[in-house]
């Protein structure tokens, strides 16, 4: 697939994930009917997140980071999900960390402000939006399990994702095998930047242990 073929097809995606939302708000039909949309959606969504592709934005950055994946950087990253900022500034999510009362958000909500990533050495990165991806550019990203959790809206997605909470512990735990498996390399090879380097391209470049 040519590079054109590759953008076509992601723009392709995100117009038929735009109809299948659509059908599945208006549509008035049987179960059956209604699950085949919902499964197809699934599948086109899955597509979009092994292309990191969140939103019509995200399509250029993923055609140039497509062919080049063995660039060096220094660190190594899990992207556990997006953020906006909650302006009712409701105490449950205050964020002491970073000074902010923040929601999460499901990956492909139209209205993101940050993107929240847990570094596989330990600890978090509050990253705004806009520097998304020059933030992706200098480290290695994996993008890891979308949760399975179902929610009504926003605020329902909010509660699930916070700590301790299912979707939360979800996502947690498939981070965990991919910290795992880095501390196992960093361990033999004792160099942070090549471990971070062989941890993505054997587990993180295709989402191997979340599969």
């Amino acid at each position: 697939m040519t590079v054109k073929d590759h953008e076509t097809r992601l723009y392709d995606l995100l117009k038929e994930q735009k109809e299948l939302y659509k059908s599945l708000r208006t549509e008035v039909g049987k179960y059956y009917d209604l699950k085949k949309i919902a499964d197809k959606l699934e599948t086109v969504e899955e597509e979009l997140w092994d292309n990191k592709v969140f939103g019509k934005e995200d399509v250029p950055f993923s055609l140039e980071n497509k062919y080049d994946d063995l660039r060096t950087r220094d660190r190594i990253y899990y992207l556990f999900g997006f953020m906006k900022d909650d302006e009712k500034r409701r105490s449950e999510n205050y964020f002491n960390q970073y000074g902010k009362y923040l929601m999460h958000v499901p990956n492909f909500y139209y209205d993101k402000d940050y993107a929240f990533y847990y570094n596989l050495k330990g600890g978090s990165k509050l990253v705004d939006i806009k520097d998304r991806h020059d933030f992706e550019y200098d480290n290695y990203v994996i993008v890891g399990k979308r949760p399975s959790i179902i929610y009504r809206n926003v605020l329902d997605y909010n509660e699930l994702m916070q700590v301790h909470q299912p979707g939360y512990r979800e996502v947690n735990e498939d981070f965990s095998k991919y910290q795992h498996e880095y501390y196992d390399i960093l361990s033999n090879i004792k160099d942070e930047k090549e471990a971070a380097k062989r941890t993505y391209m054997l587990y993180g470049k295709n989402r191997r242990l979340s599969k």
